[in-house]
């Protein structure tokens, strides 16, 4: 059985990928939280450009939530 990596959280709309991307990475751990965020943009790549309620992308929430180890992975993807 798989999880919909399509689904969005209510209010704020945003993606699996922006909650590991802006996630607490102290608390979760680096190995987990970037393999994680590595497995995500493997299935499903698309939802680097997915935008959330605030129109930010992953990306966006990374760097607003200062988490410089998923900004940088996530900056060093092809767009």
């Amino acid at each position: 059985a798989g999880a919909d990596l399509h689904v969005r959280t209510p209010n704020m709309q945003q993606t699996a990928m922006h909650l590991v991307a802006g996630g607490n990475i102290e608390s979760w751990g680096v190995d987990k939280t970037m393999g994680l965020l590595r497995l995500l943009v493997q299935k499903a790549p698309e939802l680097l450009s997915e935008k959330n309620a605030q129109g930010k992308t992953p990306l966006d929430c990374a760097k607003y939530e200062k988490k410089r180890q998923q900004a940088a992975y996530l900056s060093s993807l092809p767009r």
